[in-house]
């Protein structure tokens, strides 16, 4: 990526949508109710650490409809927009949503009022009303994963209306699409009567991928439907879009190769969070241990994880938005094994399995699905620590871009901010910690695609996170030494 670019137009302008519908239908499940001509705002919100999607809608009531239809908390809501999209062409997206509540309630004058409807996806009533409680023997977690998904949810047969003819969640085939990331092994597995969705959490951290061995799998919807994946698979995937915080300083190129598209121009932008040692050391990210004790032979082991010494001792075989280290050659992790007893300030305990393999005197065993189908999580648990501990407490951004409905949560995205440096060679670059000239990979964790009807805006907010880094700290302290009379 050329460190200087060209911004095509003077104006920045939101993008366009159309509301092709918003249509409210009442309890009774017996009238369709159109929310357009008096909608003053809606947002849809995404979030990877969450099983829905969620909406609300700003509206004006100049008839009523609170009483008359009733609004009471148990409605349907069909939205249906287009935009324009990035190269002209129109792109529409649907949902269904179930409005559960109705908040801030104002008098606007007489007889007009204005509330905000609370809306989330159907499956969140679902999830709510019914109990995991099958045994899943001998299986691979993904196929689990699937079956309590397809049992609950896509085979769900509820409905209701006045005369108990509507699907609850709707025909099967505009439901949400379902996908698993292969996962290794066979196992047993018990839902111990709680929700669908929290049993398929505590699978997530169950599951193994040989591909990507040190990464947790996170269980998440967004726009199009629900993903089973390792955070290491959604971090391996190129960059959707890239946007860039145009610096003031930087004159045009004149090479059309390296202009900037509308779409691409970030609004506004901040640091959400940043660095925080106290919240990355707890965390288990620079560290952490794990003790376990095995029923069947009765031994108890420990397995310990150090982030200095897999990436600079061992050369680090985690996947990561960043291609550099999260810390520097010269931390004050480094020898805490040394200076100190105990270097982890994240330990936990498991109760942990044999297979076969394990002892000669078990080979033999038959029927015994504890030996068969073990739980070995204490294998893997103490990186994927680590990884997990890098992504909640990594460097996480929020921006404003033009709006584009078909970014979702889980995608990559490349944000190019300018470093923040009054001395010449550095105003022309962007930030160097968290770009190399080529990319300035983040992952989209939430986001909020937001109409604001009054002014004809459509735009999306995005809160995105970087793990690590993509410059190597030798390079960044070369600055600074060849430059130091520019900070004194």
């Amino acid at each position: 990526m050329a460190e200087q670019t060209n911004l095509q137009g003077n104006s920045v302008l939101a993008n366009k949508m159309n509301l092709k519908e918003v249509s409210l239908i009442p309890h009774t499940g017996d009238a369709t109710i159109d929310l357009r001509p008096n909608i003053m705002e809606l947002s849809i919100y995404e979030d990877i650490f969450s099983h829905f999607l969620k909406a609300t809608i700003v509206y004006v009531d100049a008839a009523g409809l609170i009483e008359t239809a009733p609004i009471i908390g148990e409605e349907f809501v069909i939205i249906s927009l287009q935009t324009s999209g990035k190269s002209g062409y129109c792109e529409t997206s649907e949902f269904t949503f179930f409005c559960h509540s109705i908040e801030k309630r104002e008098r606007l004058e007489d007889r007009s009022e204005a509330y905000v409807l609370n809306l989330i996806s159907p499956e969140a009533m679902i999830n709510s009303k019914v109990e995991s409680v099958r045994a899943h023997i001998g299986k691979a977690i993904k196929d689990i994963v699937f079956e309590e998904y397809k049992e609950h949810f896509y085979n769900n047969n509820w409905t209701w209306g006045r005369n108990s003819q509507i699907q609850f969640l709707g025909e099967k085939i505009y439901r949400p699409t379902f996908y698993t990331a292969p996962t290794d092994g066979l196992h047993n597995f018990i839902a111990p009567k709680c929700s669908p969705f929290e049993f398929i959490n505590y699978l997530s951290t169950q599951a193994y991928s040989s591909e990507y061995p040190e990464s947790d799998f996170i269980f998440y919807r967004d726009s199009f439907g629900y993903n089973f994946v390792t955070l290491s698979q959604l971090y391996s995937k190129d960059a959707k879009e890239s946007y860039f915080y145009v610096n003031p300083n930087i004159e045009p190129t004149g090479n059309e190769e390296n202009d900037v598209k509308k779409h691409q121009i970030i609004y506004n932008f901040g640091f959400k969070t940043l660095p925080n040692h106290f919240n990355r050391m707890y965390s288990g990210a620079y560290s952490n241990d794990a003790f376990t004790l095995n029923l069947v032979s009765k031994e108890f082991k420990e397995q310990s994880f150090n982030y200095y010494d897999e990436y600079y001792r061992g050369g680090s075989s985690m996947t990561n938005l960043g291609q550099q280290s999260l810390m520097s050659k010269f931390s004050v992790n480094k020898n805490f094994a040394e200076n100190f007893n105990d270097a982890s300030t994240l330990e936990r305990f498991f109760i942990t399995d044999s297979s076969r393999t394990d002892f000669d005197y078990l080979a033999n065993r038959r029927d015994d699905p504890q030996i068969d189908y073990p739980n070995l999580k204490e294998r893997f648990i103490t990186k994927r620590t680590s990884k997990m501990g890098q992504l909640k407490n990594g460097n996480r951004l929020w921006l404003s871009v033009s709006g584009d409905n078909e970014l979702k949560v889980g995608d990559i995205i490349n944000v190019f901010i300018p470093q923040n440096a009054v001395y010449e060679k550095l105003m022309r670059k962007y930030n160097l910690l968290f770009t190399n000239n080529e990319q300035a990979k983040f992952m989209i964790t939430a986001l909020v695609h937001n109409y604001n009807k009054v002014d004809d805006e459509f735009v999306t907010r995005i809160e995105c996170v970087k793990d690590a880094y993509e410059t190597p700290f030798e390079r960044v302290e070369k600055y600074f030494r060849d430059n130091e009379e520019t900070w004194t």
